[in-house]
């Protein structure tokens, strides 16, 4: 009764894709194999069920791949909005500025 197919949520479609493929033993973005965990990016960002449309990838990349180039809030990282920091690591001066 519950089979929704093609309309099935992102959680019932990790849930199938854990069940049905297994991850391999490497990031498929930056092809390092000392990632303990691995998690399903979506590709296209319509959660279809098909595995073409996922990839495995470690934490980070998967992290990058789903901002591009926003912040966690959705700021964009252009040049007056953005700090980088002496390790290449980047901040959001508009999410900075309303903390204070």
């Amino acid at each position: 009764n519950a089979w929704k197919g093609e309309e099935a949520g992102y959680h019932a479609i990790h849930s199938w894709l854990n069940k049905f493929y297994k991850k391999p033993d490497y990031c498929e973005q930056c092809e390092t194999k000392v990632f303990s965990r691995l998690e399903w990016a979506n590709l296209s960002g319509e959660y279809k069920r098909e595995i073409s449309d996922y990839m495995a990838m470690c934490p980070r990349c998967h992290r990058l791949f789903d901002q591009k180039d926003m912040c966690r809030k959705g700021h964009p990282y252009v040049g007056e909005t953005t700090l980088v920091n002496n390790r290449g690591h980047r901040h959001c001066k508009i999410c900075r500025d309303s903390k204070k």
